[in-house]
C-alpha cells in the first residue's frame, strides 16, 4: 500500500517577466523518502524549492503539508509549520559561534526573558548528536566560518531538526565538499530518511542521485516531465529527459599546433599568496587544465596571473615581455581576463540588468570625450556578445539574479570576451551548472580555443579536465608539481601527483 504524501505541490505556475518560470507542476511526496529534483539550470528547481519553502508565492496553485492546503506568507511560516531549506549560500551566521548559529530561532528563556543556559547546552547537544557530532569534537564558540564547508553542512542540517522539520530541502549541498564529506553527508541524510523525514535533494551531479535517491523527478523548461522511483532510471535516460537534445563529443579535439607561440610563462614563480610555479607555458590555442585538492592553489594561481595577487620573486613573461600586473585591470587590458570562481559575489552585480553587468567590461571602449558613457554603442556591442553564446538578447534588460547558473555564467564570460582577450583564466567555469549548460559552455570554450585563444581552466571535477583539457598542471601544496598530458594520462595518475603520493616532475 502506497504511503500517504507528506507535502503536495498542485498545480504550481509562477512567471517572471519575460520568462515563465514554471506551468502546471504537481508533484507529492511521503515521509522516509528521499526526492532528487533534476534538470538542466532554468529548468525551474530553485523556483519551485523557493515556493515550498516560502521565499517565492506561486501564481497559481497550492501547497498541501500533511493534508492541509497551505498559503505561506513568509519563509519564517513555511519554517514553522516544518519545512527547513538549506540552500548553496548557507545561513550559518559566520562570525558567530556553533552555539550561537545552532541556538538562533529556538533560544530557551525564562519568564524574564533571560537565556536559560543548561537548557540551551542540552539543546545544542541534541541538536549536533542528531548530525553524528558531539561538543568534544569542535570548539563551540570558534566562528563558524572557521569551519569547513562539511561541518558547516552537518550543522545546518542539526538547525533544521531542532526547528522540528518534516521536509529537508538540499540545494546543491556537495557543491564545495570533498569527496569524504560527501560520504558523511549522505551517511547523514540516509539517517534523516530512516528517522521519517522527506528530504528534497537537488544537485547537478547526476552519480549523487543514483547514490542517495529513491525518486528522480525531472523538471525541463518549467514544466514536470518524468517522474519514476531511482531504479527506472538510466543515467543516458536521466541526461535525455532534462535536456531533449544532441550533445558535443568533447575530448576528441586535436592539440594545439606544435609550433604554436607561447603565450604565457611562469619561471621559478613566487606569489605573495604563497604558490610557487617552478615552471610553466601555456600556448595560443591551447586549453591547459589546472588541477588539485582543496587549498592546493588552483584560484590563487590562476589570481596571480591575472594581476589579483602579487608576483614576489620570479619572471611572468606575457607575449615574450617581462610583466608585474599592478591590478587586473592592468591585465585584461594587455588581454589577460579573470572568470571569477564565485560567479555570484564575485563576477555579477545580481540586482542588475544582464546588460549593464556586460557593460562593466565595455567601459573603457565605449567612453567618450568628456567623460560620457555610449550607451547606444556598447547596447550594440553587448547584443554582439550575447548572442553567439546562445543567450537571446531579450534578456538583456533581465536581472542577472534571474537567471540560471549556466546564463549567468554566459553572462560573465560575454563580459570578460568585451575586453577581447588573447588568454582567459576560468577558475570554476562550471561549477552548480547542469549537464545540458556544461554542454553548451564546452562547446563555447572549443570555439574560443579555436580562435586561438589560451585558456587556463581550474577546475575541481577532475573528469571534465581529462574531457576538456590539453594539458593538466597538478598543484599540491600551493606547488605545481606536474604538467601532463591529457592523451596520455589518466585520473589516477593526476591524483597521485595531487595527494602527494607521486613526487614533482619538471613541467612537460
Amino acid at each position: 500500500m502506497a504511503k500517504a504524501a507528506l507535502v503536495e505541490l498542485c498545480g504550481i505556475h509562477k512567471r517572471y517577466p519575460g520568462i515563465q518560470a514554471l506551468a502546471d507542476v504537481s508533484l507529492a511526496a511521503p515521509t522516509g523518502q528521499v526526492l532528487a529534483l533534476c534538470g538542466e539550470n532554468g529548468a525551474g528547481k530553485s523556483t519551485l524549492i523557493r515556493i515550498l519553502a516560502g521565499s517565492e508565492r506561486p501564481d497559481k496553485g497550492c501547497i498541501r503539508l500533511e493534508g492541509r492546503e497551505r498559503h505561506w506568507a513568509s519563509p519564517r511560516e513555511a519554517r514553522e509549520a516544518g519545512i527547513a531549506a538549506i540552500y548553496q549560500e548557507l545561513s550559518l551566521v559566520p562570525t558567530l559561534g556553533v552555539r550561537d548559529n545552532l541556538a538562533l530561532g529556538v533560544w530557551p528563556h525564562g519568564r524574564a526573558g533571560q537565556v536559560q543556559q543548561r537548557a540551551l547546552d542540552r539543546l545544542v547537544e541534541a541538536g549536533l548528536a542528531q548530525v553524528g557530532l558531539s561538543p568534544a569534537d569542535l570548539d563551540l564558540e570558534a566562528p563558524v566560518g572557521r569551519l569547513n564547508m562539511g561541518l558547516q553542512q552537518l550543522l545546518e542540517i542539526a538547525k533544521a531538526l531542532l526547528l522540528q522539520a518534516k521536509v529537508v530541502i538540499m540545494d546543491e549541498p556537495t557543491s564545495s565538499l570533498t569527496p569524504s564529506e560527501t560520504e558523511r553527508l549522505f551517511a547523514r541524510i540516509r539517517d534523516l530518511k530512516a528517522r521519517g523525514l522527506l528530504v528534497l535533494y537537488v544537485s547537478h551531479r547526476l552519480e549523487e542521485v543514483f547514490a542517495v535517491a529513491d525518486r528522480a523527478a525531472v523538471l525541463r523548461d518549467g514544466r514536470l516531465v518524468d517522474d519514476r522511483p531511482i531504479g527506472d532510471w538510466e543515467m543516458g535516460e536521466l541526461v535525455r529527459a532534462m535536456v531533449d537534445r544532441p550533445f558535443v563529443t568533447v575530448g576528441s579535439q586535436p592539440p594545439p599546433a606544435a609550433d604554436a607561440p607561447v603565450a604565457l610563462e611562469l619561471e621559478d614563480v613566487v606569489t605573495a599568496a604563497g604558490v610557487e610555479v617552478p615552471a610553466l607555458r601555456v600556448h595560443a590555442g591551447e586549453i591547459l587544465g589546472v588541477a588539485g585538492l582543496v587549498g592546493s592553489g588552483r584560484s590563487e594561481l590562476l589570481a596571480a596571473v591575472a594581476g589579483a595577487d602579487r608576483v614576489v620573486h620570479g619572471h611572468l613573461r606575457w607575449e615574450g615581455r617581462e610583466r608585474r600586473w599592478r591590478n587586473p585591470r592592468e591585465a585584461a587590458r594587455a588581454g589577460v581576463v579573470l572568470l571569477p570562481e564565485d560567479r555570484k559575489s564575485q563576477g555579477l552585480i545580481l540586482p542588475d540588468s544582464v546588460e549593464e553587468n556586460i557593460w562593466l567590461g565595455l567601459l573603457d571602449a565605449f567612453r567618450r570625450a568628456a567623460g560620457w558613457f555610449d550607451r547606444a554603442g556598447a547596447h550594440r556591442r553587448a547584443r554582439e556578445l550575447v548572442e553567439p553564446l546562445g543567450l537571446p538578447a531579450e534578456r538583456l534588460p533581465v536581472p542577472a539574479r534571474n537567471l540560471s547558473g549556466g546564463n549567468q555564467q554566459k553572462v560573465v564570460l560575454a563580459r570578460a570576451l568585451g575586453r577581447n582577450p588573447r588568454l582567459l583564466l576560468m577558475d570554476e567555469p562550471t561549477r552548480g551548472v547542469d549537464v545540458g549548460a556544461k554542454d553548451e559552455l564546452y562547446r563555447l570554450i572549443f570555439a574560443l580555443r579555436e580562435r586561438g585563444l589560451a585558456i587556463l581552466l581550474a577546475s575541481s571535477e577532475l573528469p571534465e579536465l581529462l574531457r576538456v583539457a590539453d594539458r593538466i598542471a597538478v598543484m599540491h601544496d600551493r606547488r605545481l608539481v606536474a604538467v601532463l598530458d591529457r592523451r596520455s594520462t589518466g585520473a589516477e595518475e593526476v591524483l597521485a601527483y595531487a595527494t602527494g603520493v607521486a613526487h614533482a616532475r619538471p613541467a612537460s
